[in-house]
């Protein structure tokens, strides 16, 4: 039993690692949260105290993913024609 634990914790670190990634998790993002973790922090935390570790993850990654997608967005909506100059 103790072994699935480990498996499981070991898992969720590596997901926690492979998700931060992709959302672009760097330290400094979230300027004044107490939770601005650089990857390596936010898997370390989630494999040394998981019971706090992952909830503070899941709660701080809403603020990561609004960043990345105000990031995405483009300026000009895709489709929009150039403006043409008129005298």
């Amino acid at each position: 039993m103790k072994s699935l634990y480990w498996v499981l914790m070991v898992c969720t670190a590596f997901w926690v690692g492979l998700d931060a990634n992709r959302l672009g998790v760097k330290k400094g993002r979230l300027r004044g949260n107490p939770l601005d973790l650089s990857i390596a922090l936010w898997v370390t935390l989630s494999l040394a105290l998981p019971v706090i570790g992952l909830p503070c993850y899941l709660l701080t990654r809403g603020k990561y993913r609004a960043i990345r997608s105000a990031s995405l967005t483009p300026a000009v909506p895709v489709g929009t024609p150039p403006a043409v100059a008129r005298d």
